[in-house]
């Protein structure tokens, strides 16, 4: 009765069940992604491959990002739905995480392996389920190169995947050298975000 009642606020958007449809979507996707390491992160570039659009029920985009070697590093899908309130999902996944994301219009609700990690707003604030933490932001959304800052050190900026004048692009301005496990994954998940939200709705690419 809950789910249903939940259903019915939210205009029939499962987020969930969205989620598990386009891990299974992109099955083939993943199966091509090669193993690599956390040191490896400075390689992902902004390049993306197999990419497939759809607009049956809803848009759909689904790619892999590549590395700088045109090696399969991350593979992703995206859903929107038509709704006056925004409804979105993407899932991603390395080798070894997932990533999932839930697009409304309060924010950005941000999972890393089935774990919340935080809700982006407008600003590029993520805060954790105590709403007055602040865990991490990336700055200059709209920006070139827009920094990732988490709590007061600044570990990375990614670049625009639209608009920079690299060939063969990697994704990633900067990576500081003394980056921990839940600092690259807040990175990654950052720049996976970053790449996908930002070429969505673009056939083409540089």
């Amino acid at each position: 009765m809950l789910r249903l009642l939940d259903l019915i606020l939210n205009g029939g958007f499962d987020p969930k069940k969205e989620i598990l449809e386009l891990r299974t979507e992109i099955a083939d996707l993943r199966a091509k992604i090669i193993n690599w390491e956390e040191s490896e992160l400075d390689l992902l570039s902004l390049n993306q491959v197999e990419r497939n659009f759809s607009k049956r029920f809803s848009n759909s985009v689904s790619g892999i990002i590549d590395s700088i070697y045109h090696e399969h590093m991350i593979a992703y899908a995206y859903r929107s739905f038509s709704s006056r309130k925004k409804k979105a999902v993407i899932y991603s996944a390395s080798n070894h995480h997932e990533f999932f994301y839930i697009i409304k219009d309060t924010g950005v609700q941000i999972f890393v392996d089935q774990h919340f990690l935080g809700t982006m707003n407008d600003d590029g604030l993520i805060y954790g389920k105590n709403k007055r933490r602040l865990i991490a932001r990336i700055n200059d959304y709209n920006r070139i190169v827009k920094p990732i800052i988490i709590g007061d050190k600044e570990v990375a900026a990614v670049l625009d995947p639209l608009d920079h004048d690299k060939f063969n692009p990697r994704a990633f301005e900067y990576i500081s050298s003394k980056m921990s496990h839940p600092d690259f994954l807040i990175t990654l998940a950052l720049a996976i975000y970053t790449i996908v939200d930002r070429t969505k709705e673009e056939k083409k690419l540089k």
